[in-house]
């Protein structure tokens, strides 16, 4: 939710996780809820996460299926 996609913006983090507050016991299993606010404030935000050239193409093609 917090990450931009090709079909929407990024939420700010404080609309994710009142999303997630909300639709628990929804589309969220409450006790995971329970369990991501318990360790919420472990949660480390890194900076640009960003892969490596080429690294995304080479992850993918181990999943390819191959000819034989």
């Amino acid at each position: 939710m917090t990450s931009t996609r090709a079909y929407r913006k990024a939420l700010p983090v404080s609309d994710a996780i009142a999303e997630i507050r909300r639709c628990s016991g929804t589309r969220s299993d409450p006790d995971i809820v329970l369990a991501f606010f318990a360790c919420q404030p472990k949660i480390v935000m890194p900076g640009d996460v960003s892969l490596p050239k080429g690294y995304e193409e080479s992850f993918l093609a181990l999943f390819r299926p191959r000819i034989v």
